[in-house]
């Protein structure tokens, strides 16, 4: 504000000054015709400092408007707010209710009229309840209760209530905003201020402790749902929050409170809760100890259902009146955890639930589901610990029997020497033992999780997941896939998969057993590869061209020719230069002859040095070319000087009808012995028959 004034009062002097420099140049030149005539000059100068007066009124005239409209647009701060500093420092201000909120009010120094105003305000109007208090006193009087030796404040507070009072008495409110007017029922701040006792009477008081265990800790922030009463005694559920300004954490001086009503939220919530409460009582009543205890290191019992007797073997009256009994009871192996967790949840009041053993009246030991909830007690006019202890000892022992049985089951299956694994119906794997670790190439511990696809292709990991989603009566069933090794190695394996049920009879996947087949169906490929195959040449063998034959008669592929073809010279070759050089000259015979044939036709070696070809849908024309081909790849061949000559004799038949078949070989035998014959009477000068 008084850098705005000055900045106003320094522009309206200059302009002044300027003016006044613009008359003083320009009066003489006004008073020009004048300078000859000594009165009328006396009587201009007259009317010149007139003139200079008026004219400094009227500059000052609309100086003033103009400051005037300046000021009324900025907004001006409601009356209420507009208190005088005494007010707010008074000494002993009435307690205050606890909430939230964040510094809107506070400027900080050296900041602008407008600035604060507006955050004036916006306090002022704000929607929400908005408080603006003093917590030093508070905060000094509870850090000088920890140096004098307390160290339990939430139960020394419960123990004295009357530490309350005083730090309700040591609170000073600085301002309140309309809203909290409206909300507590007040016609003005002196009304609200006047009453506030009344405000944080009752259960107005725990939401009290819970800001000084705040302060206690030095956290500037707080927030907590509590109850506040408005001036006519209507009860208030809040929810609050405070913040303390910054610049102000060391003293919690300046703090900024905010209180919003959740009364009818929480009326609906209660509503639904004791709903609930009253269904549970019901069932809990058939098998459960019903409960309520003080909050105490001891957790003495206030009452305890009869059924307490079927569970430890007390009455419900030893249970009531037997100093210490529920700690007593508690099995030694689990005391230690169970009266660390009572302690916490007695000093921030979180419901307490645990599960452990008791021992009872004599000796029996029974495992308990132990759940409470801290609730208030309007007879005792405290809290107390509502629960139900239920009996759980039949479900753990099941339990425990489940767990030693899995630990079997998973111990079998880490010593089975063939990979096994558990599976999901979405094919994730769940578990897998060290030899399904090894057979697909997985580091240990890193193959639960990952997918059948990881390790096969979509289909075989469909058809594994069919089994288990689809298998009548839990049957097993086995199927061989492809595997591919993390490290890119191929596995054929024999997976043989079982379904696995999960509760209510639902299938939860499968189990699979994985045996490695690989080495197996290379042999079988290799066996029957040689059942088919020459082991000289790699053509067909003898029993393969039989077969093909027969089943070339029904095929309907008509015309069928076959070529039966004679190596000339084979033993003379083999006996001359052994059968290295023989077996030579045949693979370079299956060259030739795989170099003339179609692609559907057929190539065997059916004897020692004889040949066939079965040209499927062959004419007499298409077999002659065939012939034709085999002698220009044969002159070909020849003429490299590779190797010993080739010389063959073949002949050709062809069957235009299945019962011409059955003397289709013995044709094509004829016409090729016929032409060895014409090619030894051409080499020995006799005349061909």
């Amino acid at each position: 504000m008084q850098k705005t004034t000055l900045r106003n009062a320094l522009l309206l002097a200059g302009a002044y000054a300027f003016l006044a420099l613009v008359w003083h140049f320009t009066a003489p030149w006004l008073l020009e015709p004048w300078r000859f005539d000594a009165a009328l000059l006396a009587r201009a100068e007259g009317v010149k400092d007139l003139l200079f007066a008026l004219l400094s009124g009227l500059f000052w005239l609309l100086a003033v408007i103009w400051l005037t409209r300046r000021e009324a647009a900025v907004p001006p701060a409601p009356p209420e707010i507009r208190q005088e500093e005494s007010s707010r420092a008074s000494s002993n201000p009435p307690s205050s209710p606890i909430g939230l909120g964040r510094p809107a009010i506070g400027t900080e120094p050296g900041s602008g009229a407008s600035t604060h105003n507006r955050a004036r305000y916006l306090f002022e109007n704000s929607p929400v309840s908005l408080w603006e208090e003093d917590f030093s006193q508070v905060h000094a009087y509870v850090h000088e209760l920890m140096e004098r030796g307390v160290t339990n404040l939430a139960l020394y507070l419960e123990l004295h209530p009357e530490i309350l009072d005083e730090c309700a008495r040591r609170i000073r409110v600085l301002d309140v905003n309309r809203s909290t007017l409206r909300l507590f029922g007040a016609r003005n701040k002196a009304d609200l201020l006047g009453d506030l006792d009344h405000i944080l009477s009752g259960e107005g008081r725990q939401l009290l402790k819970k800001e000084i265990l705040t302060m206690a800790k030095d956290d500037t922030e707080f927030e907590a749902q509590g109850v506040n009463h408005t001036l006519d005694g209507k009860r208030l559920d809040v929810f609050v929050r405070w913040s303390v300004i910054p610049g102000y954490e060391a003293e919690f001086s300046r703090v900024v409170v905010s209180v919003i009503d959740v009364t009818d939220r929480l009326r609906m919530e209660e509503q639904l809760r004791n709903a609930e409460a009253r269904f549970r009582l019901l069932v809990e009543q058939v098998s459960a100890a019903i409960y309520s205890d003080r909050v105490d290191e001891e957790s003495s019992n206030i009452y305890t259902s009869p059924h307490i007797e079927v569970i430890t073997g007390y009455t419900a009256e030893e249970w009531s009146t037997i100093p210490d009994i529920w700690l007593k009871s508690i099995h030694p192996d689990d005391y230690e955890r169970v009266k660390a967790e009572h302690e916490r949840t007695n000093q921030l009041g979180e419901p307490f639930e645990m599960e452990y053993r008791l021992v009872g009246k004599d000796g029996r030991i029974a495992w308990v589901r132990d759940q409470a909830v801290l609730r208030w007690d309007r007879t005792l006019q405290c809290a107390v610990w509502q629960g139900f202890l239920l009996d759980i000892t039949q479900a753990k022992t099941a339990e425990t029997a489940l767990r030693e049985s899995e630990a079997r089951f998973r111990t079998l299956l880490q010593l089975q020497g063939e990979g096994t694994i558990l599976f999901d119906l979405q094919g994730r794997l769940e578990y897998v033992n060290p030899a399904a670790e090894e057979l697909f190439g997985v580091r240990p511990g890193k193959m639960a999780g990952r997918h059948l696809t990881d390790f096969m292709s979509e289909p075989s990991a469909q058809s594994i997941l069919q089994i288990a989603r689809e298998s009548e009566g839990g049957r097993s069933f086995s199927t061989e896939v492809a595997m591919v090794r993390l490290d890119g190695g191929q596995r054929i394996l024999l997976v043989t998969v079982t379904p696995t049920q999960e509760e209510m009879g639902l299938r939860g996947g499968g189990l699979a057993v994985c045996r490695d087949i690989t080495a197996r169906k290379h042999d079988e490929t290799r066996l029957r590869y040689q059942s088919t195959h020459d082991t000289v040449t790699g053509l067909y063998n003898r029993a393969y061209f039989d077969d093909y034959l027969s089943r070339q008669v029904s095929s309907g592929s008509y015309p069928i020719s076959l070529v039966m073809i004679d190596v000339d010279g084979l033993k003379q070759i083999n006996d001359h230069y052994g059968h290295p050089v023989g077996d030579e000259l045949l693979r370079r015979v299956s060259f030739v002859l795989r170099s003339i044939v179609r692609s559907a036709d057929s190539v065997a070696r059916i004897g020692g040095d004889e040949f066939a070809l079965l040209l499927p849908g062959a004419d007499d024309a298409t077999a002659q070319a065939v012939m034709n081909r085999l002698e220009e790849q044969l002159a070909a061949v020849n003429q490299t000087k590779l190797g010993h000559p080739i010389d063959l004799s073949f002949g050709t038949a062809t069957a235009e009808r299945p019962e011409e078949m059955e003397s289709l070989v013995q044709a094509a035998d004829q016409a090729m012995y016929q032409q060895k014959q014409t090619k030894r009477a051409r080499k020995s000068g006799q005349p061909i028959s």
